[in-house]
């Protein structure tokens, strides 16, 4: 006949290239995702790099504040006796992590000579405790008519200013040898002032002129 026969394609063939096309689909997929997880990892590893340089960088940036700041303690040991009062060191200026002031301790004391009398020995004591109050300085202290002694805590700042107002008060804080610790941490601060009106600065069972 003139009918053109169709060349037919046999069906174990036709099976296979149906198969073949999803295996290609797959393969491109499973290439595609190996290539996105390649990146991925290459963005934690350069995420991670930049972590540990910054990291790094923070710990350098903390050891040489302590550095600094162990330094001016040295410095804060040596006698001001009729020498100003050092500056905070910047690193005690700073606010902790909770926005609290650090803490600076100083201790001294002053024996007076000749001692107080009973009246100016209360007047002494009233001006002690409002000069920390308006500091906000807390802590321990013995006012007795032969001096003054105390253990204070407060900011950088604060303590200063209250060591500052003794001098301005009364020039004989000019011969004391006050001793400042800075840059401890804010638990480290008393919760309050007490100065106490005593007999002696220390109990050796003298008073007044007989105290040594």
């Amino acid at each position: 006949s003139g009918r053109r026969s169709r060349r037919r394609v046999p069906l174990a063939r036709r099976r296979l290239v149906v198969r073949e096309l999803p295996a290609l689909t797959m393969a491109k997929l499973r290439h595609k995702a190996a290539e996105e997880e390649e990146a991925e990892a290459e963005e934690d590893n350069q995420a991670g790099d930049s972590s540990d340089v910054q990291a790094a960088k923070d710990a350098a940036s903390k050891a040489a504040a302590e550095a600094h700041l162990a330094k001016a303690r040295l410095d804060m040991a040596r006698p001001i006796i009729r020498k100003p009062i050092p500056p905070a060191p910047a690193e005690a200026l700073v606010k902790d992590a909770d926005g609290n002031d650090l803490t600076t301790i100083v201790l001294f004391y002053q024996y007076v000579e000749p001692p107080w009398t009973k009246k100016q020995h209360r007047k002494a004591l009233c001006f002690v405790q409002q000069l920390g109050r308006q500091h906000g300085v807390t802590g321990r202290g013995r006012c007795a008519q032969e001096g003054l002694n105390c253990t204070l805590t407060g900011s950088a700042l604060g303590v200063r200013a209250f060591c500052q107002g003794l001098r301005d008060w009364n020039p004989l804080f000019e011969e004391t040898d006050f001793k400042f610790t800075d840059g401890l941490e804010h638990s480290k601060k008393f919760k309050a002032l007490t100065v106490r009106k005593v007999d002696e600065l220390v109990a050796y069972g003298l008073e007044g002129a007989y105290a040594p």
